[in-house]
């Protein structure tokens, strides 16, 4: 059985890791959110390296990924149904965005990929609900 001190002593622990949580996530994607707007505002894709086009994609693509595990870490989520979830939410838009800068999305492939995606979430969360 706690004591109250150690009642708030543990609260005071659970407040601290959450507040660390929050300072790093806003560290990581400060930094990449300012890394994707140098990119943009100061390059032309004409005069870039083939890897440079593709840089703006992954820097989308980790600011959506910490966004999405930052909030996951604030459910009831298992570490790993959160990086998995988190991972397939930040993949969707990127996909996306890839295939319209190639002139190559449709409404067909955008709700394929959306079902896609959705099962996929679906199927994540069953599996781990089911190993529990």
């Amino acid at each position: 059985m706690l004591t109250k001190a150690q009642a708030f002593i543990f609260l005071l622990a659970v407040q601290y890791t959450e507040l660390m949580n929050l300072k790093r996530f806003i560290l990581i994607a400060g930094l990449l959110s300012f890394a994707l707007l140098a990119i943009l505002y100061s390059t032309d894709p004409h005069d870039v390296p083939s890897f440079m086009l593709i840089l703006p994609f992954c820097l989308l693509f980790g600011i959506l990924y910490v966004a999405a595990r930052f909030y996951f870490g604030q459910t009831a989520l298992t570490q790993k149904q959160s990086r998995r979830l988190s991972l397939l939410l930040a993949a969707a838009p990127c996909l996306l965005l890839v295939l319209q800068s190639v002139d190559q999305l449709t409404i067909r492939d955008a709700a394929m990929l959306i079902g896609f995606f959705g099962l996929g979430s679906i199927y994540i969360m069953k599996t781990s609900a089911l190993r529990q």
